[in-house]
C-alpha cells in the first residue's frame, strides 16, 4: 500500500467546506440550463462564471457558434504532478419537442423529463442530471472544496468542462460546427493548452473505474431504387426487385442485425482495467419526403454507430458490413463518414494505485472495477489516452445493471449520495495525486 503524503488534518479541512445542500442547489441550477449537444455555451457560461465566482483561473474556449469549454485551473506550487477532471456539458436530450424524435409522448412527459429540477426520496430529478450534470457539479463543488481550504497543491489542478462528448456526427446535409460530438470539445481542449500530467475522466461509471474504452465510428448505407409517381406502380413481387428504395433497404437491414448479433462475441477485449463488448446499431433512416406521398423514394439511407475494441481498425469493420449486405445480394453502398479509435490506457499504474487507496481510506471498502457496459462505451477517457496523457474513467451514476435496467430514467434521475461521494473524492484526490513528484 501507498503511504497517505496529505494528513488527515487536510483531508477533514478540505471535506469541511463540501456542502450538501449546495451541491443539491448547484446540480439543480445546470439542470435548469438546456445544454443538448451542439448548444453549450449557455451552460459554459454559467460554469466560468461560477469558477470565476470563487476565485479559479478560468479560461473560456470559444470555439464557435454555440460551442465552448471551460477550462478551470487551481495553479500548484510547483514539483508536484498535474490532474485533470474531465467532464461533459452536452446532454443527449432538450426537454423540447425535439426529443420526441427519439421517445413516446407517455415518457415525455414524465415530471423528471423537464428543466426544472426537483428532488425526492434521496435523488434529484431533471433533464440531463444524470448524464452527467451531477458529476459536473460533485467536480465544481470538489474544486471549490479544495480552494477555500487554503491548502496549497505543488501540481496544477485542472477541470475540464467541455462541449461535443456525446456521440455525433456531421452527415449528409446535417453539416457544420453544431453536429460535431464523439469528445469533439475534449479534443480541442487538449490540442488547444488543458494537458496534465494525468487525467480522470468522471464520466458516468457508477463509481467503479476503468482503464479501457471502445472506439466509435458513425457508417451510411445507401440503396437505389427509380423514383417516380407512386400512384403509377404497386407492390412488386420481391423485396429486391421493388423500385420504392425503402423496400429494397430492407434485406439490408436484416442483414446488417444478423451480423450485428454476432459481432460482440468476435470483438470482445480483456485486459486488465476491464472488459469491452463492442456493439452495433441502425440509428436512422431516411427517403422520401412526408408531405410529398405521392411520390416513390429512389433513394434510401440509414445511419448506424459501431463501437471499435482497442486494437480494431474502422476499415475492418466496415468491409465486414459491406460483405454482409452484399451476402444479402443487395446493391447497396457502405460508407464511414467518421470514426475513433479505442485505447487501453499506458502509463496508469501509479495513478490507479492512488486511486485506489485513497478510495478505501476514504470510504472503507474497496474501489471495484466497472461492469463490461461501462467499458464498452465511447467517452472522452479516449481523447486523453489518446494524446499520451494517462487517463482513467471514474465517475458516478447508477451501476450498469442498474442503468439499462431504468432506461430513459437514468438520463432525468441521480442519487445524491452518490454526488456527495464524488465530490469528497474528487476533493481527496488531488491531495494525494498533486503533491507527489512523480507517481
Amino acid at each position: 500500500m501507498m503511504d497517505s503524503i496529505s494528513g488527515q488534518k487536510h483531508i477533514e479541512q478540505v471535506l469541511s467546506h463540501i456542502n450538501e445542500p449546495e451541491l443539491i442547489d448547484l446540480g439543480c441550477q445546470l439542470v435548469s440550463i438546456p445544454s443538448p449537444t451542439g448548444y453549450e455555451r449557455k451552460v459554459g457560461e454559467f460554469v466560468a462564471n461560477w469558477f470565476d465566482g470563487i476565485g479559479v483561473k478560468t479560461i473560456r474556449q470559444h470555439i464557435g457558434a454555440e460551442r465552448m469549454n471551460v477550462i478551470g485551473i487551481i495553479k500548484g506550487a510547483g514539483g508536484g504532478v498535474s490532474l485533470s477532471y474531465n467532464g461533459h456539458m452536452d446532454v443527449p436530450y432538450s426537454a423540447s419537442e425535439d426529443d420526441l424524435l427519439y421517445m413516446s409522448k407517455e415518457v415525455f412527459d414524465r415530471p423528471a423529463h423537464k428543466l426544472h429540477a426537483y428532488v425526492k426520496d434521496g435523488y434529484i430529478y431533471g433533464c440531463g442530471i444524470g448524464n452527467m450534470k451531477a458529476n459536473l457539479a460533485a467536480t465544481m463543488i470538489a474544486m471549490k472544496a479544495i480552494k477555500q481550504s487554503g491548502i496549497a497543491l505543488k501540481g496544477d489542478l485542472l477541470a475540464t468542462a467541455v462541449c461535443g462528448e456525446i456521440g455525433r456526427s456531421p452527415v449528409g446535409r446535417f453539416q457544420g460546427l453544431e453536429y460535431e460530438g464523439a469528445g469533439f470539445g475534449a479534443r480541442y481542449a487538449v490540442t488547444h493548452g488543458a494537458h496534465s500530467d494525468y487525467s480522470i475522466c468522471v464520466d458516468n461509471s457508477g463509481l467503479k473505474m476503468t482503464w479501457v474504452q471502445p472506439g466509435i465510428m458513425y457508417l451510411r448505407v445507401t440503396v437505389y431504387g427509380m423514383a417516380g409517381g407512386a400512384w403509377a406502380t404497386g407492390s412488386s413481387a420481391g423485396k429486391h426487385a421493388s423500385q420504392n428504395a425503402i423496400i429494397k433497404m430492407q434485406p439490408a437491414i436484416d442483414a446488417i442485425e444478423k451480423w450485428a448479433q454476432t459481432y460482440p462475441d468476435r470483438y470482445t477485449y480483456k485486459c486488465e482495467g476491464g472488459t469491452v463488448r463492442p456493439t452495433a446499431s441502425i440509428t436512422s433512416i431516411e427517403a422520401g419526403t412526408p408531405f410529398k406521398a405521392s411520390m416513390r423514394p429512389g433513394v434510401c439511407t440509414l445511419t448506424m454507430i459501431a463501437m471499435i475494441s482497442p486494437g480494431t481498425q474502422p476499415l475492418t469493420v466496415l468491409r465486414e458490413i459491406q460483405e454482409a449486405v452484399n451476402a444479402a445480394q443487395v446493391d447497396a453502398e457502405v460508407e464511414m463518414h467518421q470514426a475513433h479509435l479505442g485505447y487501453e490506457a499506458k502509463g496508469v499504474e501509479g495513478l490507479v494505485g492512488v486511486t485506489r487507496e485513497t478510495f478505501e481510506r476514504l470510504f472503507k471498502t474497496k474501489l471495484e472495477m466497472c461492469d463490461s457496459p461501462y467499458c464498452s462505451v465511447w467517452t472522452d477517457t479516449n481523447t486523453f489516452n489518446q494524446n499520451g496523457i494517462p487517463c482513467i474513467k471514474l465517475g458516478l451514476g447508477l451501476s450498469a445493471e442498474e442503468r439499462l435496467k431504468v432506461g430513459n430514467d437514468a438520463y432525468d434521475c441521480h442519487p445524491i449520495a452518490s454526488m456527495l461521494k464524488g465530490a469528497q473524492l474528487y476533493a481527496t484526490l488531488p491531495l494525494e495525486i498533486c503533491n507527489r513528484a512523480k507517481l
